[in-house]
């Protein structure tokens, strides 16, 4: 049984030998896995790619500092109105953290057709894939921990964990439910990907 994606070669791939059966080394395990592991890695793009540039982090800190479960972004101004300097901006709400986001995502959805080509090239190795799954961990791992990332600028309001990780997304209202929605999904769909 081959399970290639269609296209005809000029070549006869080729047989290896197992015991008494025959296989081809492109069998349907990998072209299934690689189909699951795509549309992951789209899914995961396409949510971080709506959040890019500013989707809704700015308004899920507006929204967490209105309530007074992180610092609030608008005490900002009383700062510079007394000419002072305010605390630095946390990670959790920076462009460079949805910056480092979307880079993740398409970097894995880079591998991920790399590991496609590979696999279609009959050239997919052990060692290599390993390799490419370790590389992605590690990126992973720092966008989940970028994601969870606390928030302690404000000393009324420290925030160990962003609070729509923490709360539900039902108890707040408008477009700050909406954006709830799509940050958790997004860190769900990251920890999925890990």
């Amino acid at each position: 049984m081959e399970c290639s994606p269609g296209i005809s070669r000029p070549y006869a791939l080729p047989k290896i030998r197992h015991g008494s059966t025959t296989t081809r080394t492109n069998n349907c395990f990998h072209w299934v896995a690689f189909a699951a592991e795509l549309s992951i890695q789209l899914a995961v793009f396409a949510l971080f790619a709506s959040a890019y540039p500013d989707g809704y982090r700015s308004l899920l800190w507006l929204t967490g500092g209105v309530q007074g479960w992180n610092s609030n972004p608008e005490e900002r101004i009383y700062f510079y109105a007394n000419h002072k300097t305010p605390p630095e901006i946390p990670w959790i709400w920076t462009q460079r953290s949805t910056d480092a986001n979307l880079a993740t995502a398409t970097v894995a959805v880079i591998v991920c057709l790399a590991k496609g080509l590979l696999i279609y090239l009959h050239q997919s190795r052990y060692f290599v894939v390993a390799f490419y799954d370790v590389s992605l961990a590690a990126l992973w791992i720092l966008c989940i921990s970028n994601q969870s990332s606390g928030d302690y600028s404000s000393p009324a309001h420290p925030s160990p964990r962003p609070w729509y990780l923490v709360k539900s997304c039902k108890s707040v209202e408008g477009p700050g439910a909406k954006g709830c929605t799509m940050a958790q999904a997004s860190f769900a769909i990251s920890v999925l990907v890990l």
